[in-house]
């Protein structure tokens, strides 16, 4: 009866842990998707809100629907460059970035506000193709790998309570 218990508690945990990789390649997808949404939104806010770039930034990175920076950290007393950077810097693992991914937000946005307004809607265009080309790698991968490792996890549970048993 035991032998039973242990092999449940290993197909199940092994199970999680692959649903949980797979998870994170969803969430890696979806924030892809909110970050070329946000550097849309900050194009258009340039254009046409006439604000300053930390507004700027709060208002496409800080929503409540997508929270990926702290808005009392970019509006603090740091200069809006050094803001940015520690900012994305302390973004959730729950978002699934890649380090590479954070490595192309903090350039975009320590760019961002050092030319006139027609440079910083092309340095948002630029951007935007760039977060562009990661997410459909990102989608691809998704598609490849996410089911793959709900089944290996799967498998992997089963083949451990087989040894056990």
């Amino acid at each position: 009866m035991l032998k039973i218990l242990l092999s449940f508690v290993l197909i199940a945990c092994a199970s999680l842990l692959g649903n949980t990789f797979s998870i994170k390649l969803i969430n890696r997808r979806k924030t892809l998707t909110s970050i070329v949404n946000a550097i849309t939104k900050a194009k258009t806010l340039i254009c046409f809100g006439s604000l300053d770039t930390k507004r700027v930034v709060a208002e496409s990175f800080c929503t409540e629907d997508f929270p990926l920076m702290d808005a009392a950290e970019i509006d603090g007393d740091k200069p809006y460059d050094t803001a940015f950077e520690t900012s994305v810097d302390r973004i959730s693992h729950r978002f699934s970035l890649t380090k590479a991914d954070k490595e192309l937000l903090s350039q975009f946005g320590s760019q961002l506000g050092t030319t006139d307004v027609t440079g910083q809607i092309a340095h948002a265009e630029l951007y935007t193709e760039l977060f562009n080309e990661r997410l459909l790698k990102a989608k691809e991968e998704e598609n490849e790998k996410s089911r793959l490792y709900r089944v290996l996890g799967f498998s992997l549970g089963c083949a451990l309570s087989l040894i056990v048993v």
